[in-house]
């Protein structure tokens, strides 16, 4: 995958995890809409704004270059041969929280903000 924070690089998901804090990672899916895109900028602004450095956000894409459609304040990641997306059985929108551990510890299949923010109050608060 390429990563923005890496400059475009080559690189692997484990080196762009911040260890410190937990990660949400949003994949987009092979059939990415305008709604799917507001709903995972949805997601990725409760979660930054009721966590704000606990939790990292990161959209992986198997687009070349960074969709349109992606809010701003998103970090995008791009899966261009689809190894993330194989790994995860990410075909269709999903989210996955990875601990600092490197542990998957909650996923979403679709992507559902309600009980995503269920298991982080029951983690941080």
């Amino acid at each position: 995958m390429t990563d923005e924070v890496s400059g475009g690089e080559l690189t692997r998901l484990h080196t762009v995890l911040d260890r410190r804090v937990s990660t949400l990672i949003l994949f987009d899916g092979r059939a990415a809409t305008k709604d799917g895109y507001e709903e995972l900028g949805a997601i990725a602004e409760a979660v930054t704004t009721a966590w704000p450095r606990l939790v990292d956000v990161i959209l992986v894409t198997p687009q070349t270059v960074r969709p349109g459609l992606v809010p701003a304040g998103i970090r995008v990641a791009l899966d261009v041969e689809g190894d993330l997306e194989q790994r995860y059985g990410a075909e269709a929108e999903c989210l996955f929280l990875i601990r600092p551990d490197g542990y998957i510890g909650f996923r979403s299949q679709p992507a559902e903000l309600q009980p995503l923010e269920r298991h982080l109050a029951q983690i941080f608060l």
